[in-house]
């Protein structure tokens, strides 16, 4: 039998973007239940880093929610727009994982706007 692993915090980046991450090894996350999954939307935000890893954790079965500061479609590097599930302050629950895609430009505007480092860091988005 193996004992359950104690709850982890992760942060993994890449090309690809920036995941954070809190849950349990053993069971997907700390109450043992599916992961919930806030995932950043942006401007000019990279579509492929959005949708590949999105893709995934959808095939997990994640809970997933498309998070802006506004309930408006945002456009992508390829002109494609995402519509947001929820605004900053909508977001409905505390988030297992929070996902940042990755980009260049749309990156570096998002990181430079101040309403969006307050609104993605705890205890602004809950965590379990």
């Amino acid at each position: 039998m193996l004992a359950a692993a104690a709850p982890a915090v992760s942060q993994v980046g890449g090309l690809g973007g920036q995941v954070l991450a809190m849950n349990s090894p053993a069971t997907g996350s700390p109450m043992g239940d599916k992961l919930i999954i806030g995932m950043l939307v942006y401007p000019q935000m990279v579509l492929l880093d959005l949708i590949g890893p999105m893709t995934v954790f959808n095939i997990l079965g994640c809970e997933i929610h498309l998070i802006w500061k506004e309930k408006i479609p945002v456009a992508t590097d390829v002109r494609i727009p995402v519509m947001p599930t929820a605004t900053f302050e909508q977001c409905p629950v505390e988030l297992d994982v929070l996902f940042i895609p990755g980009g260049v430009l749309g990156t570096a505007d998002c990181m430079n706007d101040e309403a969006v480092p307050a609104k993605i860091t705890p205890p602004a988005i809950p965590w379990r």
